[in-house]
């Protein structure tokens, strides 16, 4: 933490500006003001990340969510009745689990 940040505990230690792609970067006044006062400023990407043009249509992602959902809700749902101790369900319910 501290070689990155410095000593100071108020921030005051002094930085080295790594440039535009660098992570510890310095803007100006003028920068921010070109910005409309709008401090939401990124520059870093993840390279890990997929593109955006390549991801599937919303639709497709809304429903593979909706299948996670129901699936987590099917566990939980079984979950409660092994908690339950209903002797009757206990083996139905250890198979849901598996």
């Amino acid at each position: 933490m501290k070689s990155a940040y410095g000593d100071d505990p108020n921030g005051n230690s002094q930085r080295v500006d790594e440039g535009e792609s660098g992570r510890w970067r310095r803007f100006t006044r003028e920068e921010i003001s070109k910005r409309g006062e709008n401090l939401d400023i990124t520059w870093l990407r993840d390279e890990s990340l997929q593109s955006g043009d390549n991801l599937p249509e919303p639709e497709i992602i809304a429903a593979e969510i909706m299948t996670k959902l129901q699936t987590a809700m099917d566990e939980m749902e079984a979950l409660m009745l092994l908690l339950e101790g209903d002797p009757e369900t206990e083996a139905e319910t250890e198979a849901l689990l598996e």
